[in-house]
């Protein structure tokens, strides 16, 4: 599971000369699809949609990123390219963000930044997890999946927001999918 290390202050002085904290608005995008940043951030307040585009041109949100997470403007802080994914702000949101370069050079340099990072993409994999196996599920099962990984999300997306995460077509299977969420917290209460 997620843990944290305490960090001495030469890391946090590294990390605070090399990097800046910036305040996003809700609906600001912090990179395009089509775009690239040579940038590692996390997300200490707020939430994030990463977003693809679907099989018709239109915005498939493929997960949810919460604060405590990490993206990137690239594939990984090796990489140059894209991801051909946009990060796209659901809430005003503050996020820490430092070049590829120098995280790299805090990795080689302290151990201990090298272990926050490490952490960090465990976590982040893990959440990835989660994401795939809600496409494997049953649809009206999907809702309620991800409220028992997430419940912090809960009342946290719009429908249309919801429904394109988890591939509903269309609102009825939402209503549908939340009635199946609803049956089974209450048959999980008197358990």
């Amino acid at each position: 599971m997620y843990r944290h290390i305490d960090l001495k202050k030469e890391h946090l002085d590294f990390l605070m000369e090399h990097g800046q904290i910036h305040s996003f608005k809700r609906g600001e995008y912090y990179i395009s699809t089509q775009e690239t940043k040579q940038r590692w951030c996390i997300l200490l307040e707020g939430l994030i949609a990463f977003e693809v585009l679907g099989p018709r041109n239109q915005i498939v949100i493929e997960r949810i990123g919460l604060a405590g997470q990490y993206f990137s403007g690239t594939k990984h802080i090796y990489s140059t390219h894209g991801e051909g994914t946009a990060v796209h702000f659901l809430r005003a949101s503050i996020v820490y963000e430092i070049r590829n370069k120098d995280l790299q050079e805090g990795i080689n340099s302290y151990p201990e930044i090298s272990q926050l990072y490490h952490i960090l993409k465990q976590h982040q994999l893990d959440i990835v997890k989660v994401f795939l196996r809600i496409h494997k599920l049953e649809r009206n099962a999907r809702l309620s999946y991800l409220y028992w990984q997430f419940p912090e999300l809960w009342q946290q997306l719009t429908i249309r927001q919801l429904c394109s995460l988890l591939d509903f077509t269309n609102t009825k299977q939402y209503y549908r999918a939340l009635a199946a969420y609803y049956r089974q917290e209450q048959r999980r209460k008197k358990a």
